[in-house]
């Protein structure tokens, strides 16, 4: 957790966490692996062990996609969730951050800002990382 005031550089050092921007010195390491640099390929396994949820969810999601589709996105991506199962884990994930199941068809401009950030959240743990960047 990171505190201080505003032009400190937390959005600046999450975005090289997650491999948004390159470092200008110095060195981030994650598990023994130097993740400093975004000219380096990032293995699908570090990907999914490091998530962000941004500040903007409007601006990260994709408004074409019902919060179904995006909450299964990141299983078929990282987990080895079969087909048949995702639905169930999708419903699990929206009830762990109080939405729930009524949500799975809606799309992005028919719930609030809180809720699409909630949906930001749970897309987040649906890759069932090691490390979680809010910024």
């Amino acid at each position: 957790m990171w505190g201080g005031g505003s032009g400190c550089g937390k959005t600046s050092l999450a975005r090289c966490i997650i491999g948004l921007v390159d470092i200008n010195n110095g060195k981030i390491t994650f598990n023994n692996t130097n993740i400093g640099m975004i000219s380096q390929k990032r293995s699908i396994e570090l990907c999914r062990k490091i998530q962000m949820v941004f500040q903007n969810p409007e601006a990260t999601l994709n408004p074409q996609k019902t919060v179904e589709q995006l909450l299964t996105r990141p299983f078929a991506l990282y987990n080895p969730v079969p087909k048949k199962e995702r639905r169930k884990r999708v419903i699990e994930l929206l009830e762990s951050v109080k939405l729930g199941e009524r949500y799975l068809s809606r799309f992005l401009h028919e719930i609030s800002g809180g809720e699409k950030q909630r949906v930001g959240i749970a897309r987040a743990f649906a890759a069932n990382p090691e490390l979680i960047i809010c910024g």
